[in-house]
C-alpha cells in the first residue's frame, strides 16, 4: 500500500527541487562576474567557464572566488584527473601534491554530462569546496591545493592564455 498519494509525493518532488536550486543560486548570488570564456579546441567546444568573486574583479585567490565550468560534452573522471595532472606538471607543481591532490579529487569529482555544471568555491580558510550542478561534492581543506587548482585556469601560466585572460577580466572579448 502506498502512504503518499501522487499529490503529496509531487509536492515533496517540487519541495526538494526548488532547495537544491536555492543551494545552487546561492553559491554565486552575492558574487559578481569577472569574466567568462569558452574552451574550444580546433572544432569541438568543450565548456563554458566563468569566474565570480566577491567585488567583479580578480585580485587572486580569496574567500568566495567562485570558478564554474559548464561542459558541453560528456567527460569521464579519469579524463578531468589526467588533464589536471598534465596541468599542474606543467605549470611545475611538486610531484608529491599531485599524487595526493589527485587521490582526494578521485573521492570528490564525478564523471560530467553534457549541460552539467562543475563548481569550485573558495572558502573562509581557502579550502576548495567543488560542486556538481547543485550537488556538493567535497572539500579540500588545503589552500596550496586551491592555488594549484585554480591556477590551471587563472595563471599567466595557463595552457589556454585567452581563456585566462577573458576570466580575470583583462580581455573584455567573449569567446562564446
Amino acid at each position: 500500500m502506498n502512504i503518499l498519494s501522487k499529490s503529496s509525493r509531487l509536492s515533496l518532488v517540487l519541495i526538494v527541487l526548488l532547495n537544491s536550486q536555492t543551494l545552487w543560486a546561492n553559491l554565486t548570488d552575492e558574487l559578481y562576474v569577472v569574466g567568462e570564456a569558452r574552451l574550444k579546441v580546433l572544432l569541438w567546444k568543450i565548456y563554458d567557464s566563468s569566474l565570480y568573486s566577491r567585488t567583479g574583479q580578480y585580485s587572486g585567490v580569496e574567500p568566495e572566488l567562485t570558478l564554474q565550468i559548464n561542459y558541453l560534452r560528456n567527460i569521464r573522471k579519469n579524463q578531468l584527473l589526467g588533464r589536471t595532472e598534465k596541468e599542474w606538471q606543467r605549470l611545475s607543481v611538486n610531484p608529491q601534491n599531485i599524487e595526493q591532490w589527485s587521490m582526494e579529487l578521485a573521492e570528490i569529482l564525478p564523471d560530467v554530462k553534457r549541460g552539467e555544471t562543475l563548481t569550485l568555491q573558495v572558502e573562509e580558510n581557502l579550502s576548495s569546496s567543488f560542486y556538481y550542478t547543485s550537488e556538493f561534492l567535497g572539500n579540500i581543506n588545503d589552500p596550496d591545493f586551491t592555488e594549484a587548482f585554480l591556477s590551471i585556469w587563472l595563471s599567466e601560466r595557463s595552457s589556454y592564455p585567452e581563456l585566462q585572460a577573458q576570466l580575470i577580466g583583462s580581455n573584455s572579448q567573449k569567446q562564446f
